[in-house]
């Protein structure tokens, strides 16, 4: 992936202003934030609006947006201004859009972290800051480096929702079934949706079939059991929701190319 970094810096006067971004902005919110409202085009209904918020914000306001914005006192706000040539903006959504690997992955335009989360990202954007001062092109690419890596941190946190979507409750619901007692359109049933519905929240949610996800869980199990247990074939079939050895052979084979036995004696060396 491609990363530009054009300048970054922390602010700490209190200010009220109003700008378009010509480039991605990257922040990191400490405090002092009295309100701040992001439009994009020529829509007048903010797509961001934060007002004297709890905790630290980590945000993503993509080029093209206007932000009106109002600091206090106590402010402290590190940005960095960049270039990400395979990130794109579409009017009206909640997130941005990073194209990598022939696959869409949505990154947020805020997220509410943590006071301890703030202070690890506090020292990555202060070293940015640092190494992007230095005309070395070596410390600008570790700048760019880290700066682009901060992505990540924008997948990673927990979003703050009043309520699971679908696509997290259904996850959550597969994860529960541990026992694989259940199948995909019984845990459609229990949120209430159809499994059609589901299905497609869930591959746009997570890109992958929420079967596919499922067999990856269940191949996990079963290589825990053959590694770390005594089990069983037969044993954990059943532990994986497989009423016969049948079935966890056809799986295996599938999966692996190899048989039980065969993964049993790599396994286990017996």
């Amino acid at each position: 992936m491609e990363f530009i970094l054009y300048h970054a810096d922390v602010y700490r006067r209190p200010e009220r202003y109003c700008q378009t971004l010509r480039c991605h902005f990257l922040g990191l919110n400490v405090s002092g934030l009295i309100y701040s409202r992001m439009t994009y085009g020529t829509e007048h209904v903010p797509i961001l609006d934060e007002e004297r918020p709890k905790n630290p914000l980590l945000t993503l306001s993509p080029a093209g947006s206007r932000k009106d914005f109002c600091y206090g006192v106590k402010r402290e706000n590190w940005v960095i201004q960049c270039g990400i040539p395979a990130l794109s903006y579409h009017a009206g959504d909640l997130f941005t859009t990073l194209r990598e690997g022939g696959r869409n992955f949505r990154l947020p335009l805020c997220r509410e972290i943590s006071h301890e989360k703030m202070l690890e990202l506090r020292k990555v954007f202060s070293e940015v800051r640092t190494l992007s001062k230095s005309q070395l092109p070596e410390n600008i690419f570790r700048a760019e480096l880290l700066s682009a890596a901060l992505l990540s941190e924008l997948m990673a946190e927990k979003p703050v929702l009043k309520m699971p979507d679908t696509a997290e409750r259904f996850k959550a619901k597969i994860d529960a079934d541990r026992a694989f007692q259940k199948d995909l359109g019984e845990l459609c049933a229990e949120i209430g949706y159809s499994p059609e519905h589901a299905r497609k929240c869930f591959a746009e949610r997570y890109l992958v079939d929420p079967g596919e996800y499922r067999a990856r869980l269940r191949l996990q199990l079963v290589m825990e059991k053959l590694s770390h247990t005594d089990l069983t074939l037969k044993e954990i079939a059943d532990a994986v929701g497989m009423k016969h050895v049948s079935h966890l052979h056809i799986f295996l084979k599938k999966r692996c190319g190899l048989t039980p036995k065969q993964l049993l004696r790599q396994c286990r060396g017996s």
